[in-house]
């Protein structure tokens, strides 16, 4: 068994000693994922800068 299974403290078994690690660390370890930009807003960011600089071009 590996972590991904549910065995979280990684002595081969799933069962109430794993669901307290799991509970006592839930929540933890998103930071990470919430940083990361979406594509979109990217794509975004990207389409609105290109207007501005067409729009410095044409004045």
């Amino acid at each position: 068994m590996k972590w991904h299974n549910g065995d979280a403290d990684g002595d081969g078994i799933v069962d109430v000693s794993d669901l307290d690690i799991l509970a006592t660390n839930y929540g933890y370890g998103t930071a990470v994922i919430a940083t990361v930009p979406e594509p979109g807003s990217i794509t975004l960011l990207l389409c609105g800068l290109v207007c501005l600089s067409l729009r410095r071009k044409h004045r």
